[in-house]
């Protein structure tokens, strides 16, 4: 397997959502960024439950989200935890961004082996797990809301 795929999606990263983000976790960026992608309101402890992420990683990553305008908190709450979390229009534009200079970066694979491969790791991606065992299709953020 290629790992070419790969370097240019995280070079995608790196020029959209990873540039506010020079420090952070890639995978930790993303995990929050899809949480709430997938959900129209969402608290801050909510992510670091289906994420596991601690709840300081968690705040850097929402507060700096905030201060871009990608996300917006709803300040009628006073603790910064229970506050619901809404990803704005600017935000989702530039998950799809993202999403689009991935799957053009996995557009061309080495062979038809490959190609299935990355087909499915982006359908698995896009299945939840839930705890009953039961496995469903939820919106991500690669697909336009």
């Amino acid at each position: 397997m290629s790992y070419k795929p790969f370097v240019e999606m995280v070079a995608s990263y790196r020029e959209t959502i990873g540039s506010a983000y020079p420090k952070q976790d890639v995978m930790a960026v993303i995990a929050v960024f899809d949480q709430c992608a997938n959900s129209p309101s969402i608290s801050q402890d909510q992510i670091c439950k289906a994420t596991a992420l601690n709840a300081g990683n968690v705040n850097k990553i929402i507060s700096r989200a905030c201060e871009k305008g990608w996300i917006l908190r709803d300040e009628s709450r006073t603790v910064e935890r229970t506050k619901q979390l809404t990803l704005t229009k600017a935000g989702r534009k530039l998950l799809r961004v993202f999403a689009d200079r991935c799957a053009a970066s996995c557009s061309a694979p080495e062979s038809a082996p490959e190609k299935q491969k990355q087909l499915s790791l982006v359908a698995r991606n896009r299945t939840r797990k839930r705890k009953d065992g039961d496995r469903t299709s939820t919106h991500s953020f690669f697909e336009d809301s």
